[in-house]
């Protein structure tokens, strides 16, 4: 008799079992055409910061980047997630 012990796989905390399916949109005219405002989407769907990336800066450019948003009383994350959005909604 074997004696098996029935152990989670410890990824599946991670990962979903099965990825979401991402409608196609074949209608690329559309796409460009149409002017969404990136703040109003994430208003509207109520999104929290929850994406992590890795960024490679230039250190005096991080250096000068940081001393901005401290001198404006703001974090060095939300500094560059404004210049994201900004460049996003032009």
């Amino acid at each position: 008799m074997e004696n098996k012990k029935d152990i989670p796989n410890p990824a599946d905390f991670f990962f979903d079992s099965t990825p979401e399916e991402k409608p196609v949109n074949n209608n690329d005219d559309e796409t460009a055409t149409t002017n969404i405002n990136i703040r109003e989407l994430i208003t509207v769907n109520k999104e929290k910061l929850s994406k992590r990336v890795q960024l490679t800066i230039y250190p005096t450019a991080y250096e000068q980047a940081k001393e901005k948003a401290l001198k404006e009383g703001r974090s060095f994350n939300n500094y560059i997630n404004e210049l994201i959005l900004k460049d996003l909604s032009k």
